[in-house]
C-alpha cells in the first residue's frame, strides 16, 4: 500500500513536472510571438515615417527646382525688357541728336 502511494506520488509530481515544462515552454512561445509582433509594428512605424520623409525631402526639392525656373525666367523676362528698353533709349536719343544737327 505505501509502495501504492509512493508510485501515484511520483506520477502525480512527474505529471505536475510535465506541467510545469510545458507552462513554461508556452509562456516562451507567447514571449516571442510578442517580441516578434512589437518588432513587426517598430519595422511598420520606421517604414511609414521612413515613407513620409522621402515624400516630403521630394517635395522640398521640387518646391526648390520650381522656385530655381521662375527665379530664371524672371531674370531672363527683366534683361530682355532691359534690351528692348535700352535700345528703344538708344533710338530715341539717335532720332534727337538727328534732329539737332539737320
Amino acid at each position: 500500500e505505501e509502495r501504492i502511494f509512493k508510485q501515484l506520488f511520483e506520477e502525480a509530481l512527474e505529471i505536475q513536472k510535465q506541467r510545469f515544462l510545458e507552462l513554461r515552454s508556452y509562456a516562451k512561445e507567447k514571449r516571442a510571438e510578442q517580441k516578434k509582433q512589437y518588432q513587426d509594428e517598430l519595422q511598420s512605424m520606421e517604414n511609414y515615417y521612413k515613407d513620409q520623409f522621402a515624400m516630403l525631402a521630394e517635395a522640398v526639392s521640387e518646391e526648390r527646382r520650381d522656385i530655381q525656373t521662375r527665379e530664371r525666367a524672371h531674370t531672363q523676362t527683366l534683361s530682355k525688357v532691359k534690351r528692348e528698353l535700352r535700345s528703344k533709349l538708344e533710338k530715341e536719343i539717335k532720332e534727337l541728336q538727328d534732329m539737332i544737327t539737320h
